[in-house]
């Protein structure tokens, strides 16, 4: 029977906040079997062997590596910790909105000579500070939902997504989804909200929209809104610029419903936000 190869699945892992310690690992998108039931093992990182010890169950053995811009220390069973050298001149450098990335690559076994290779990417990504303009126009392939603009937008916490969405003409902007979208800074740092567009997400019905500012779980301000407005091309604007900072911002849309609304719920649309951070 012929012997198939494991899979190995890249890693992206976006730091936020350099102060906090960076660890992740390597396997987390990667099978701990292959699909003959052989155990995936992580052979060499960068290059370098990664030993493994002789219980495969026995505490895992750590093997140091220079990246570009830091240290990682990898452990045999995957888990990794880094940490970025201050002392290189790119690095002492950083400050809002910059970025950068230390790539490592690795290879994987299963044991029986069959291999595959994959990458891991530690990227700083600073979160912008001080007006903050955000009309989706830019996202990257790998900040959304979490850490476009500095900020998490609407992730899988309510078990519905947000999206980002393109018109026929180009323009692009934040789809809610069905239900609320929590928004929040991804270094959990406290920001205000000066002012958003919005729309509904369809022309048969409007949408009430609740609009929460916490900071620490505790309520700063609540109010509503109805919303007419048919089209993201001409939106409604929201102005929360009378309120102080938070840590959370809640949308939750909730249709208003008629005998001529029709079967399907759309939620509303979002762009052109305006932050301060």
């Amino acid at each position: 029977m012929a012997n198939h190869k494991p899979v190995a699945g890249d890693v992206y892992q976006p730091i936020f906040n350099i102060d906090n310690p960076i660890d992740g690992n390597i396997l987390d998108n990667t099978s701990d079997r292959d699909t003959d039931g052989d155990r995936v093992r992580l052979n060499f990182v960068n290059g370098q062997r990664i030993p493994q010890p002789a219980d495969p169950d026995g505490p895992a053995t750590t093997t140091t590596i220079e990246g570009k811009y830091g240290t990682l220390t990898v452990y045999s069973n995957g888990n990794y910790t880094y940490e970025l050298d201050h002392t290189n001149p790119v690095v002492a450098a950083l400050g809002p909105g910059d970025q950068l990335t230390d790539q490592f690559n690795f290879k994987i076994s299963d044991g029986r000579g069959a291999t595959d290779f994959g990458l891991l990417n530690i990227a700083v990504d600073l979160p912008e500070r001080g007006d903050v303009f955000v009309n989706f126009e830019d996202v990257g392939k790998h900040d959304f939902p979490t850490g476009y603009k500095g900020f998490d937008w609407g992730a899988w916490r309510d078990g519905d997504d947000a999206t980002v969405q393109k018109e026929a003409d180009g323009n692009h902007f934040l789809s809610g989804g069905v239900f609320w979208t929590p928004i929040y800074s991804a270094d959990g740092g406290p920001f205000q909200v000066k002012q958003f567009e919005v729309a509904n997400g369809t022309a048969d019905y409007d949408n009430v929209l609740t609009i929460e500012g916490r900071l620490n779980d505790n309520i700063v301000f609540s109010t509503t809104v109805t919303v007419t407005a048919d089209s993201i091309d001409h939106p409604q604007l929201i102005d929360l610029s009378a309120y102080g900072p938070i840590d959370y911002l809640l949308l939750d849309s909730e249709p208003i419903i008629t005998e001529t609304s029709g079967p399907d719920y759309f939620g509303a649309q979002y762009d052109n936000f305006h932050f301060l951070v």
